[in-house]
């Protein structure tokens, strides 16, 4: 799975140096192309072949809930949230309006999966389009989550964190380039805050109904 780089700007945090995006790339990043802004849903990495092996589609599986990571329960309307797909024939990752091309002709079964059906995938959420400055997308960072719920707080759960990419296809070694995530300080593990992984808490899951924000999708 490509690699995705931490934005090195917002809240200090203790993370590997090697897992922030150099300021070269920053730099290129907001360097005043459009982006495409998404929320970082907080699953557990999935990976599947569509048409055969012409696409390679990246996924959440949504299906654990990480009550570790106080993003409350997700609320989701399938099991996998498609955040990238990988065209094997033009060797690009689609653009956003691709991606959602992509979705509805699966979901119209005109693309196919070997051992899933096209209902068990939505897109994750756009929060977006056009042009962004850091300080813009550090801000991103106090919305709620479109589809993470405190139960506790009876409200909205805040969003994990946010990807920015490119709107636009890319090649692979653009995508590791110029793709980039920023988390909030509460979910990232260690000194941070969170000081028990989830693996090791009674299994819980999240709400999957087709119901949940299919008027969005």
């Amino acid at each position: 799975m490509p690699d995705i780089r931490r934005l090195p700007f917002g809240k200090t945090v203790h993370c590997k140096r090697e897992t922030l995006m150099p300021e070269d790339r920053v730099k290129r990043l907001f360097s005043g192309q459009k982006l495409i802004v998404e929320e970082k849903m907080n699953g557990t990495s999935a990976l599947f072949h569509a048409d055969g092996k012409r696409f390679i589609v990246f996924a959440e599986d949504m299906l654990i809930c990480k009550p570790g990571l106080n993003t409350g329960v997700y609320r989701v309307p399938a099991r996998f949230a498609i955040f990238d797909v990988f065209d094997t024939e033009s060797r690009r990752f689609m653009c956003f309006l691709g991606k959602q091309d992509f979705l509805n002709m699966i979901k119209g079964g005109k693309v196919g999966f070997a051992s899933k059906n096209g209902w068990d995938f939505f897109s994750v959420p756009n929060l977006g389009y056009g042009n962004f400055t850091p300080e813009q997308v550090i801000s991103l960072l106090d919305l709620k989550s479109r589809l993470a719920f405190d139960y506790k707080a009876n409200e909205p759960a805040h969003m994990e964190g946010v990807v920015v990419k490119p709107a636009r296809e890319l090649f692979l070694v653009e995508y590791e380039d110029l793709v980039a995530k920023l988390v909030r300080n509460e979910f990232c593990y260690g000194s941070s805050r969170i000081q028990e992984n989830y693996r090791r808490l009674p299994t819980q899951h999240n709400e999957i109904n087709p119901s949940f924000f299919q008027s969005e999708l």
